[in-house]
């Protein structure tokens, strides 16, 4: 029997993304989100949240559509698999990084200015869920 792995976040970019090309000219694109999960109340009762950040590279013609799509504060469904690499530090330590390689990048809202974004989704008591 085969396997499966999708991965589906939706959150806001770190940064603007970052393009580069490897040396046989394959595009490849580099960005973050976060995704905030609500985890409780302080002390005063103020609402408390924790975010995850997720680090993403896209390849060839769709990295060139993230690299001119995500910019530093919007909010972006990113869907794909999630691949661990290990590697060395300087110090000689042995590291690993899980990484979302991205098959869809689709913004989730319209830009208002350039700093913040509002979303789609009108009055959420008017959804189902």
């Amino acid at each position: 029997m085969s396997t499966y792995q999708k991965v589906t976040v939706v959150g806001y970019a770190g940064k603007d993304a970052s393009m580069s090309f490897t040396q046989d000219g394959s595009a490849c694109t580099t960005f973050s989100v976060a995704v905030s999960d609500y985890a409780g109340k302080d002390k005063e009762g103020k609402a408390k949240y924790r975010s995850t950040w997720f680090n993403v590279v896209v390849w060839n013609k769709l990295a060139e559509i993230a690299n001119e799509l995500v910019h530093k504060g919007g909010l972006y469904l990113v869907e794909g698999r999630l691949s661990i690499q290990e590697y060395e530090d300087r110090e000689g330590n042995k590291r690993t990084s899980v990484r979302l390689v991205a098959t869809e990048v689709k913004p989730i809202g319209k830009k208002v200015s350039t700093d913040s974004y509002t979303d789609d989704l009108g009055d959420l008591d008017d959804h189902p869920f």
